[in-house]
């Protein structure tokens, strides 16, 4: 199974998972054998006066070794207020396309299962004005200097406060976010001064308060946000549907970006497999969100 290994941070842990790096157990092994037998060969013809050398260069780049230098893209995957880390594991799917698509995957926790991603959500953490942007800043260098990661790739994706927490990273870190697709939530903190523009998907069913709330942005105006962050111009195009299932997309933005809204007719809070009863219609939603993601 891939490596598994767990980050400590000042205030937060975090669970990372990592598809094994092709060729790297048979580099070493082979070379530990070989060491091995030297020794084991030296002991035995020492009394007959022959000597065993053993030449152990350091890193060789073979066909074998070639995977090694590869780079790997960082996808933070944030759980949502009151959750866990092995609730948004289970619920998500990701772990599962992070070994078909080969990324590295994080699962940091929030302070008291909860996310700092603007005033209205969540508390405590944005009771007390805990900095998690700074947080995962941190993070994704700890995680960047421990394995090999495209620093020009990463990604955010989310449920509810993670999602608003996914979003937030687009607007204040966009230096180090490549994009963001997240699920059940909108932008809860205004443009930051130093904003460059990133890609942004959300996804949202219908019948989730949050689609139509009377004291937050709604999933329309959320896209509209965006629409203006970006300086997107245009109308937005229908880029995919599945019967009443439907994708809103700004292609026309700068920095070459889009801005997407995927709308899942009488779809809940939570859009995750386990939990989601139209299936079909959400692989397709979670499709579009690795294709934008990786892209």
């Amino acid at each position: 199974r891939p490596p598994r290994s767990t980050l400590s941070s000042s205030s937060a842990a975090s669970d990372v998972y990592k598809r094994q790096d092709l060729g790297q157990a048979n580099y070493t092994a082979s070379k530990a054998g070989i060491i091995a037998m030297s020794k084991s060969l030296a002991i035995e013809y020492a009394k007959k006066n022959i000597n065993i050398n053993c030449i152990s260069p350091g890193f060789i780049k073979t066909a074998m070794t070639d995977k090694l230098d590869d780079k790997y893209p960082l996808v933070l995957d944030l759980h949502g207020w009151g959750d866990t880390v092995e609730y948004q594991k289970n619920i998500s799917g990701f772990q599962s396309l992070a070994d078909t698509f080969g990324f590295v995957l994080v699962w940091p926790y929030g302070l008291a299962r909860s996310w700092n991603s603007g005033e209205e959500c969540c508390p405590p953490a944005s009771d007390d004005d805990i900095d998690d942007v700074d947080f995962l800043r941190k993070l994704i260098e700890k995680v960047s200097n421990q394995y090999n990661i495209d620093t020009k790739r990463i990604y955010f994706t989310g449920l509810s406060n993670g999602c608003a927490m996914a979003q937030r990273m687009a607007v204040e870190a966009s230096d180090i976010v490549s994009s963001v697709a997240c699920i059940a939530l909108h932008l809860l903190v205004p443009e930051s001064q130093n904003y460059s523009p990133v890609s942004v998907m959300t996804l949202f069913g219908t019948k989730d308060d949050l689609y139509y709330p009377s004291d937050l942005p709604g999933a329309l105006e959320n896209l509209n946000t965006w629409k203006e962050i970006n300086n997107c111009e245009g109308d937005p195009k229908e880029t995919w549907r599945s019967n009443d299932h439907f994708t809103l997309t700004y292609e026309n933005c700068d920095n070459q970006t889009e801005v997407s809204l995927v709308t899942i007719n009488e779809g809940g809070h939570v859009l995750y497999p386990v939990s989601y009863t139209h299936l079909r219609a959400h692989e397709t939603g979670r499709n579009l969100v690795c294709r934008l993601l990786l892209e």
